[in-house]
């Protein structure tokens, strides 16, 4: 058969996605077919061979739950994998993918290297479906073929019985090295899928020393992760061992027999291990022992061990599951330590975000003489006040920075007018007014603020209508400049200025009250009084 390149089917109505797909996959070797919405893939997927699907979710048309549903409908595609594109904090979508037959997700922006890892691991499973397959078809042949042959030989006379029942016997030796084989495939491609879902590593190799332990009849298997900057290969997870004493194996690479697997990149065989049993294992009775280096995309992961208490020989189709399996658990372990790695850059991406947007916080409170903590307490108290009305922790977050931003704008007026001590004319109050747009023009081409533009921006329109600097009214104007509004206004009245004291916590909640349905929404003015102003501080 002649070898070919793999063909990824790329479904995404946003032609700069498809060009980003493009740069990762042709350069790799792979072919690349573009579709721009759901009706248009499922008509290349019934006009050519397709190896891959990465389908984006939201398009025009059908969208791409319907098309992942339709591919797994059909008898000819459904053994297609499916790679969904989803929003990194899109839990639903990720569950209406695996409802609607998705194998696996990519995260919008894409990893380039998650992506590659992701589009390996599941052609792979790809190729050993088809393998599986086409050892059915030929298994069927072969059953047709045989009962073929019975029928005609038994009509023959009984002098060539012995040759009939000989080839018999032999095309059964075949028939049941080929179920073997089949089953071993079949084992494969539900360990893929299994070990596909998790990308908890704990999780992952116990899944995988469960199916190698029953899948081949062993005894005990545990698996040894190699820590790079150490080179020491230690312990991660074991099952069918009657102490803890292999829960402190701690050896380095190149040292004893797992170390030397590890350097050497090569499997190795014991029949015998009566007299290379080290002292903590004695009472385990190990007779037998086979290990296999963890090696994915060209790196040591760690090694795979497995302990019999009988002597063993193993035959050469169980050793050809076993490097498989080895391929595959390499795989996943380098998927679940890409993903934990990834996680964790996230978390320090989101730290030094927050860290970043409470530095500049503080700096406009520096700038515009603002009481000390004004940000602070009015940003605390509009997430609660948010929290109330059933926003989500991702939309809390976007209402934490909007408003510890509120007054960013501000940037842009000079200080002349900002710090003015008296009253503003006409022109100065002008001016001032255009601190909500300067903010817009700011925070707008910085994608990550997008959505926490609403407060600055829109913050001082009031739900009559008569704010700036849009003039929105009622439910026109969004849901988090509505509470900020409110909060914003308690806060300056409860706190000192050079022209006033603060005013007491009963004339705030009375001059609140009386602003509703004028300045303020009436049900965030309700939902606002009810609040334990005390703890929001």
């Amino acid at each position: 058969m002649t070898s070919r390149n793999s063909v990824i089917l790329c479904v995404d109505d946003e032609k700069a996605n498809l060009k980003l797909l493009e740069h990762i996959l042709v350069p790799r070797g792979y072919e690349m077919v573009s579709a721009s919405c759901g009706e248009d893939a499922l008509l290349k997927i019934n006009s050519q061979t397709i190896d891959l699907v990465i389908l984006d979710i939201m398009m025009p048309g059908m969208d791409g739950f319907e098309v992942c549903r339709r591919i797994r409908e059909h008898p000819k595609f459904r053994i297609i994998p499916v790679i969904m594109i989803t929003a990194l904090t899109a839990k639903e979508d990720r569950i209406r993918g695996i409802e609607a037959g998705a194998d696996d997700f990519l995260s919008k922006p894409f990893d380039q290297t998650e992506a590659l890892a992701r589009i390996r691991s599941l052609l792979k499973v790809k190729e050993l479906n088809d393998d599986r397959e086409r050892l059915e078809e030929a298994l069927q042949k072969s059953h047709d073929a045989l009962d073929y042959q019975v029928q005609e030989r038994t009509e023959q006379l009984a002098q060539a019985n012995i040759i009939l029942q000989k080839d018999i016997l032999e095309r059964k030796h075949a028939e049941t090295m080929m179920r073997r084989q089949l089953d071993n495939m079949t084992a494969l491609r539900e360990i893929g899928i299994t070990i596909g879902s998790s990308l908890d590593l704990r999780v992952t190799l116990n899944i995988l020393l469960e199916k190698l332990i029953s899948q081949l009849s062993v005894d005990a298997a545990d698996v040894l992760l190699l820590d790079p900057p150490t080179l020491y290969l230690n312990f991660s997870a074991g099952l069918g061992f009657k102490t803890s004493a292999i829960q402190t194996t701690h050896v380095r690479m190149g040292m004893g027999h797992v170390g030397k697997v590890a350097f050497e990149r090569k499997p190795l065989i014991i029949p015998d291990l009566t007299d290379t049993l080290t002292n903590g294992l004695k009472g385990e009775e190990f007779k037998s022992y086979v290990a296999m280096p963890l090696i994915a995309h060209g790196k040591i992961e760690g090694v795979l061990e497995i302990f019999q208490r009988d002597l063993f020989n193993p035959a050469p189709e169980w050793l050809t599951f076993l490097e498989h399996f080895a391929g595959q658990a390499a795989i996943a372990i380098d998927n679940a330590t890409l993903f934990d790695s990834l996680e964790r850059s996230n978390s320090e991406l989101s730290l030094a975000y927050d860290a970043t947007i409470e530095g500049w916080s503080r700096a406009l409170d520096l700038r515009d003489k603002e009481t000390e903590g004004h940000s602070q307490r009015v940003t605390e108290m509009t997430v609660k006040l948010a929290r109330s009305f059933g926003l989500s922790d991702a939309e809390l977050v976007q209402v934490r920075w909007g408003a510890l931003l509120h007054d960013i704008g501000k940037m842009g007026i000079a200080d002349e007018i900002l710090l003015k001590p008296g009253p503003l004319t006409g022109d100065e109050w002008a001016l001032m007014k255009r601190h909500p747009g300067i903010a817009y023009e700011l925070l707008e081409p910085i994608r990550y603020l997008r959505m926490a533009l609403d407060i600055p921006y829109r913050h001082h329109e009031m739900w009559d209508g008569t704010g700036y600097p849009l003039g929105l009214h009622c439910e026109l104007i969004p849901l988090a400049a509505r509470i900020f509004a409110v909060v914003d206004v308690a806060d300056a009245l409860r706190s000192d200025r050079p022209y006033r004291a603060a005013w007491p916590e009963e004339k705030v909640r009375e001059h609140i009250q009386s602003l509703a349905g004028t300045h303020f929404d009436p049900m965030v003015v309700e939902m606002f009084l009810k609040m334990e102003w005390s703890k929001a501080a």
